[in-house]
């Protein structure tokens, strides 16, 4: 437990309030994804559900982009807080953050205030824009962890001020030579974290301004598929090129050809923690068939406990593919050789999971159901990290981790939900099966680092970090 202690501070920034400023960007970037109507049986009279007018679509869309700005800004202040980092928190996060929230509560008060006569006073109208306001501060998820993001910045912003707190967001002082591409890994992190999502707004844009001047846009299963194909190439290559010749180098040298066993052992390592939550609960049905139904029903099926991917699998496929590259073939090995083996793989994995946050799909109406999903999939992606990075490290290739990733986003689109298992219940069995997994690998079987990877040991300052 020592060792795991001084692990975890090693992994804090030397400014623990830090953690606090990332949680509320995290609670800005996850805001618009949550949620802003409540539940429809929320809405008890004189309140009723939204009905939104082409002017107020218009502001709720401009409103939510503010919200997303403010939380690009605030990864941007994380790395590079400029001479008045005040300054820029208030600029740049707090005030579009505010102004994004206050903009999008007014247009769910006005789309669901419900007039009842046209003889109501100005101090009714008070009275009810008042009351709704409240009615969506209560009920509504997406305004719960906006508002918590934006206080939880406002405290930190107000720390820098008083000159307690400080950016760029660092570590403590870590191992490792000062590397003149460093700035490139960093810019790197960044356009993953934060504007990545754009590539998407990019590609569509076309179809948007088509659909807007009555063009007609094809649809269909098999156009969604091209427009992800297209999604990850330019993602791709936006990324090819922040990295430089150098970071393609390093990734083609990823691209050997291993020794068999490791694509076996990628192969078995997936299939055996998919396999887990379906086969036991066919078993266990199975069990309680032959102990109370035998000769009266038919026995389980064990098709009934995995279903069909859909077609949009190959879009899952196509993200292992293009993540591994990105991750373990570049930023694996730039992390490690910075921060050392678990610390690399850590930070490597933190970023991993910070992507999906944007795009996630979180409960609703359930603040508390969020967190978990958070949590959730922070220790997935850990997870994953140190067992995606044993398999990178040990075949000095990054094909077997391309393989395991695939397939488990493969067993992830064929998933069955099963009423014994309730809510994301199956996700956090699969979670502890990985971190055993993880912890057995690197407990007797440990990798080694290839010699351009051993970070040196220094006594300087601490260094900025992502």
């Amino acid at each position: 437990m020592k060792k795991l202690a001084a692990f975890l501070r090693s992994v804090i920034p030397a400014d623990p309030y830090q953690l606090v400023f990332l949680f509320g960007v995290v609670c800005l970037t996850i805001c618009p994804r949550v949620g802003w109507v409540p539940r429809i049986d929320s809405f008890k009279p004189p309140y009723t559900g939204p009905k939104f007018s082409p002017i107020l679509q218009l502001t709720l869309a401009f409103a939510g982009h503010l919200i997303i700005f403010s939380s690009l800004a605030g990864y941007f202040v994380c790395f590079w807080p400029g001479t008045r980092p005040v300054r820029r928190l208030f600029l740049a996060v707090v005030g579009p953050a505010f102004f994004g929230l206050i903009s999008t509560l007014a247009v769910l008060v006005l789309s669901s205030a419900n007039r009842v006569s046209v003889l109501e006073t100005g101090s009714d109208r008070a009275s009810e824009f008042v009351g709704a306001s409240w009615f969506y501060l209560k009920n509504s998820g997406s305004v719960h962890f906006g508002f918590l993001g934006l206080l939880l910045v406002l405290v930190f912003a107000s720390r820098v001020a008083l000159g307690a707190s400080q950016l760029p967001l660092r570590l403590q002082p870590e191992a490792g030579d000062e590397d003149p591409s460093w700035y490139r890994t960093t810019v790197l992190t960044y356009l993953l974290i934060g504007p990545k999502y754009l590539v998407g707004v990019i590609v569509g844009l076309p179809v948007i301004i088509a659909a807007g001047t009555g063009i007609h846009v094809p649809s269909g299963t098999l156009w969604d598929l091209l427009f992800d194909v297209l999604r990850r190439v330019l993602g791709l290559s936006i990324v090819l090129w922040v990295i430089t010749d150098t970071g393609r180098q390093m990734i083609v040298r990823r691209f050997r050809i291993p020794n068999r066993n490791y694509f076996l052992a990628a192969a078995a390592f997936t299939s055996a923690v998919a396999l887990f939550v379906p086969v036991s609960v066919y078993l266990y049905d199975r069990a309680r068939w032959a102990a109370l139904s035998y000769g009266k029903l038919g026995p389980p099926d064990i098709g009934d406990y995995f279903s069909t991917p859909s077609l949009f699998v190959v879009t899952a496929i196509l993200a292992a593919i293009s993540e591994e590259v990105v991750f373990r073939g570049f930023l694996q090995e730039k992390m490690i050789e910075r921060y050392g083996l678990l610390r690399g793989l850590f930070i490597t994995g933190m970023t991993w999971a910070a992507i999906h946050f944007r795009f996630d799909p979180y409960p609703r109406h359930f603040d508390l159901g969020v967190l978990i999903h958070l949590t959730l999939r922070i220790a997935m992606c850990l997870a994953l990290s140190f067992v995606f990075g044993w398999l990178t490290l040990k075949s000095r290739s990054v094909l077997p981790a391309m393989i395991a990733h695939a397939a488990t986003n493969f067993f992830a689109d064929s998933a069955v939900a099963f009423p014994q298992l309730p809510g994301e219940s199956p996700w956090a069995v699969n979670i502890i099966l990985w971190v055993i997994l993880a912890w057995g690998l690197f407990r007797y079987w440990p990798p080694q680092l290839e010699p351009q990877s051993i970070p040196v040991a220094t006594d300087g300052p601490a260094t900025s970090a992502t």
